[in-house]
């Protein structure tokens, strides 16, 4: 899932050592899927773009004056709803069809590495 983003979020600093972060990703993304099944009908990777939004919040620990590192948790939801045939299945495989029209939704989990070219004040 290659995308790109923009982040509108705050840090704060509640120590000398801890800290939050929480905020709000919004970006576009090229949702890739590949089987076998794709490789037959198409030849080639099937790309489904999205657009997509995604607030975080996020534990913060300084390493030193100008690093921290960061565990993060946030909650995607895409612009476009799955379906059995991007996998490349010929059939709905007893899914309603009706549900495949939701948005696509889930939760991340992450490591995060930040160098500050300043000393954090």
């Amino acid at each position: 899932m290659p995308s790109a983003f923009l982040k509108i979020g705050q840090e704060k600093f509640h120590s000398s050592v801890f800290g939050t972060d929480y905020g709000l990703k919004m970006g576009y993304t090229a949702n890739l899927f590949n089987s076998d099944s794709i490789q037959a009908q198409f030849g080639s990777v099937r790309t489904i773009y999205s657009l997509y939004i995604e607030p975080q919040a996020g534990f913060m620990l300084q390493m030193d004056e100008n690093t921290t590192v960061k565990l993060f948790v946030g909650y995607v939801i895409q612009n476009f709803g799955f379906r059995p045939s991007y996998l490349g299945l010929s059939s709905e495989n007893g899914y309603n069809p009706q549900n495949f029209n939701i948005k696509t939704q889930y939760l991340t989990i992450g490591f995060g590495y930040t160098h500050y070219f300043k000393n954090r004040k």
